[in-house]
């Protein structure tokens, strides 16, 4: 009998020592990869300061990373002025938010319109794991300056 008792204070012994290591090694977080984790999604409409929908306008989201890289999305409006891009980078698994720098209607590196019909806009959103709206008004005839975002 006591050899039996022993026997399963030795198993009950390794059990707790086995869950032990589980558990620290589940929680765990390593450094693995900066940028990976968490995502979230956009989805807005462009429209003309006379309130009409802009298809084929070119929207173009950019973050910088942790490590110093830059992240980029890029989507044409549709019919209705509508975009959307699924699956923006937030960083980390534990990040649920990250600023991104937001361009309409022109490229990074240019401030000229790519549309020349309408103005340019210019402007940081925090996308979020739930889900952003970004709905931007450029103008008609605009030389390019940044114009508003309307939340």
């Amino acid at each position: 009998m006591q050899n039996r008792c022993r026997m399963l204070r030795s198993v009950a012994a390794a059990c707790v020592l086995v869950l032990t290591i589980a558990i620290c090694g589940c929680s765990t977080v390593g450094p693995e990869s900066s940028w990976s984790g968490n995502s979230g999604s956009v989805e807005g409409v462009v429209r003309s300061n006379d309130g009409d929908a802009l298809a084929g306008i070119d929207v173009t989201m950019r973050a910088q990373t942790s490590d110093g890289d830059w992240i980029e999305y890029e989507v044409t409006t549709g019919a209705g002025g509508a975009y959307e891009l699924d699956g923006v980078e937030l960083g980390n698994e534990h990040s649920f938010e990250k600023d991104y720098d937001v361009y309409v209607n022109r490229t990074v590196a240019s401030a000229l319109p790519i549309v020349s019909a309408y103005g340019t806009y210019v402007g940081t959103i925090s996308v979020s794991v739930s889900g952003t709206t970004c709905d931007v008004t450029i103008r008609e005839g605009d030389s390019g300056a940044p114009d508003t975002y309307v939340d």
